[in-house]
């Protein structure tokens, strides 16, 4: 039974936008908080946070709460300003 839609599909990357994803990692649910966070990582490079009983977006990060940059890295650098695959 389908009960619920988070973004859309077969959109460009775009680590800003809040209203889609591209090529998700992980997803997890607070249920204290009520919020669903998504490593949207493999396509853009941020985590993104979304109240998990209407879908509102609430808020979205790259690396140390930076906005995210979709520049495109090569491997991990933690001097990095940005993610390089948030999972």
């Amino acid at each position: 039974k389908f009960v619920k839609q988070f973004g859309r599909k077969g959109v460009k990357a775009d680590s800003n936008a809040t209203d889609h994803f591209f090529q998700v990692a992980k997803v997890f649910v607070d249920e204290r908080a009520n919020e669903l966070y998504v490593a949207d990582g493999y396509g853009n490079k941020r985590v993104i946070v979304f109240d998990a009983a209407n879908g509102q977006y609430k808020r979205h990060w790259g690396a140390y709460g930076n906005r995210p940059d979709d520049a495109k890295m090569r491997m991990f650098n933690p001097e990095s300003p940005q993610f390089a695959n948030p999972v």
